[in-house]
């Protein structure tokens, strides 16, 4: 075997066994995204409103949630908050406002350079100065400010009143 033809079968083995590390961390990233998924649907469909299940989020705040958006009989839409096996919450989507609506506040507010995601999910707010500690159903965004910096933005979801925002 030349030298050539060596170097040619070392690259493609090294070529192999990273696509089979990528699968691997792929598929491993996905399994463990929709872990839980199917017993929070299983938990929800139990609630005499859920008529339809729509689609099911995982949010990871302070705690883990699950946020499954159902219709009921008369086809409107609401969330179902699922944590540690039972239901949280429950809130019609007509109740609070929109993700746009959230991201044109957060745009009001503090002008991001980049929007990278919002998730609807259980907020805790902890003030320790105020001796405040209490949850929210709330809008997450997630934007990179003017500097380049990761952010997030908390709104509730009821009615769009800030939170708290916080830069890493």
């Amino acid at each position: 075997m030349s030298k050539k033809s060596l170097f040619i079968f070392i690259v493609i083995i090294l070529i192999l066994a990273g696509l089979s590390s990528f699968t691997y961390i792929y598929t491993s990233a996905i399994k463990d995204k929709k872990s839980g998924h199917e017993e929070a649907e299983h938990i929800a469909l139990k609630d005499e409103e859920v008529e339809k299940i729509v689609e099911i989020n995982t949010y990871h705040g302070e705690e883990k949630y699950y946020v499954i958006t159902a219709t009921d009989s008369n086809s409107e839409e609401f969330y179902v908050f699922i944590q540690d096996g039972k239901v949280y919450d429950k809130v019609y989507k007509s109740k609070g406002i929109s993700q746009e609506k959230a991201i044109s506040l957060l745009k009001a507010d503090k002008n991001p350079k980049e929007i990278n995601g919002i998730s609807l999910g259980v907020s805790n707010y902890i003030h320790m100065a105020k001796d405040i500690d209490e949850k929210y159903i709330a809008w997450e965004i997630q934007y990179k400010d003017q500097d380049n910096r990761l952010s997030y933005y908390y709104l509730k979801f009821e009615n769009g009143e800030f939170i708290q925002s916080m830069t890493i």
